[in-house]
């Protein structure tokens, strides 16, 4: 068929010589593409001359008849769609101008003049005629718009309100939120990719892609039940006056309290109240608190966030009192311990101790407690010449903070990263941090040996004025 590679040829030996028609002396002939020598849709007629090399006798073989078809041509598909063809929506594709001996297969399998899909891909033809011929279609796609399968779809009983989650999709340019298939206004998170959903009703998502298709996923029907919370609310006395509430308090009877915009009458000292989605604070009536009486642990906030939330609220309730509360800070050094009304603490840590002051009230003093840094570093020393103070004293630390630096007792400056200028003997590095905590190592310096040599005084001559003095080294360092 045109288009197609085609060979003729005979029996190779090597008794036998060969002459084509077209004088080629090959057992064979080749038309190929590579070549530049298709044949073109016509008949030929092929024909060779077979001479016996050593009986000189020929033979004719042929002619051979060579019908060259041509393939099926003009194979063109068309669309009843206008625009850009966007998956999602149903696009017919057909033949133009279908031909009765031809059969067609599309890409997709089907063997029919015409197709309909709303897959996103490229879609072509492979027309086929009578004598086996093929040809190709142009090709025509559907562009894929966003992927709605990510987007959550089904049945759901949640609880209001409901903040909807799923993983980013790439190529969007707009989001579109639809209630019962009526678009949720901007104000209202219509727009947002994670919108909150407060109404049982059926949700949609229509996203546009930057290459301007549309996808809009299946329907998310939500029952949203209204959060209900419990807020437990305990009312402590603070018998013991230690601003704490712990074992030596009790429960305050006949108490008001007040939660958000709700007033609420206390009689036992713990009351459970049910509130609906939202925050609360939670605290004593300041109309009620007595004389002479205040709030020490008052206005906590409770958060119902979702179903069946339960929250625990403790409040305590004090008398006035001149009570110290002070802070003291401890700073220890590394592999110390602290010791605290016989406690001994070995980590940062903070204690709290209350005594009964004079007028009967309770001082409250926080005692903070840190152990300084590790100091942790090498020392390196270069050696000094005889009876200089040439040599270096290297310093690698390995933890940070701010240090003073002596040697032997002497405080010294760090110069880079060496203290400079010192000369052989032993030396005590002293590194102490801002708290006073000190970690110290030795170091040796030690002078080099001198150089050992004698000067040669034989054969001293002068040159143009120049006296050469040979010198014989006997050692070398």
């Amino acid at each position: 068929m045109s288009g197609s590679d085609f060979n003729i040829s005979v029996p190779l030996s090597s008794d036998l010589s060969y002459k084509w028609q077209n004088n080629s002396t090959n057992s064979s002939l080749n038309f190929t593409e590579a070549n530049g020598s298709q044949l073109v849709v016509g008949s030929y007629n092929f024909s060779v001359e077979l001479k016996n090399n050593t009986t000189g006798c020929t033979n004719i073989i042929g002619p051979v008849e060579v019908k060259v078809n041509g393939l099926p041509s003009g194979i063109q598909i068309k669309t009843n769609s206008n625009g850009l063809l966007c998956e999602g929506q149903n696009h017919t594709f057909e033949v133009v101008n279908p031909m009765p001996d031809v059969k067609y297969t599309w890409n997709t399998g089907k063997k029919t003049p015409s197709i309909t899909t709303n897959l996103a891909g490229k879609y072509f033809v492979k027309a086929k005629d009578i004598n086996g011929c093929q040809g190709l279609s142009n090709v025509l796609e559907i562009i894929a718009g966003p992927d709605v399968s990510l987007v959550p779809s089904g049945c759901f009983e949640r609880c209001a309100p409901d903040s909807l989650c799923f993983p980013g999709i790439s190529g969007v340019s707009s989001y579109n939120w639809l209630k019962n298939g009526v678009t949720i206004p901007s104000n209202q998170g219509g727009n947002t990719p994670y919108i909150i959903l407060n109404e049982s009703a059926s949700y949609t998502l229509e996203l546009t892609g930057s290459n301007g298709c549309k996808n809009t996923s299946e329907p998310l029907s939500l029952t949203l039940n209204q959060a209900i919370g419990n807020i437990r609310i305990r009312s402590f006395s603070d018998v013991n006056a230690n601003n704490v509430i712990d074992g030596g308090d009790t429960l305050l009877q006949n108490v008001d309290l007040t939660v958000g915009g709700y007033t609420l009458f206390d009689q036992a000292g713990i009351s459970n109240f049910s509130v609906p989605y939202g925050s609360y604070i939670v605290a004593f009536n300041e109309s009620w608190i007595p004389e002479g009486a205040k709030a020490i642990i008052d206005s906590l906030t409770a958060n119902i966030r979702s179903c069946n939330d339960s929250l625990f609220v403790d409040l305590l309730l004090g008398f006035n009192c001149f009570a110290k509360n002070t802070t003291e800070n401890h700073n220890i050094c590394f592999g110390k311990k602290y010791e605290l009304e016989g406690n001994v603490y070995q980590k940062d840590t903070t204690i709290v101790l209350a005594k009964m002051n004079p007028s009967g009230c309770i001082d409250t003093t926080r005692h903070i407690v840190k152990f300084t840094n590790e100091i942790v570093f090498s020392l390196n020393a270069t050696y000094s010449c005889p009876n200089k103070n040439d040599a270096n004293i290297g310093l690698e630390l390995l933890s940070s903070d701010t240090y003073k630096y002596y040697i032997n007792g002497a405080e010294t400056e760090l110069t880079g990263a060496s203290f400079k200028n010192f000369g052989a003997g032993n030396y005590l590095i002293e590194i102490v941090d801002q708290y006073g905590c000190k970690a110290s190592e030795s170091i040796q310096i030690i002078d080099r040996q001198a150089v050992e040599y004698e000067l040669v005084a034989n054969d001293i001559s002068c040159i143009d004025g120049f006296t050469v003095l040979k010198v014989k080294l006997k050692k070398l360092y």
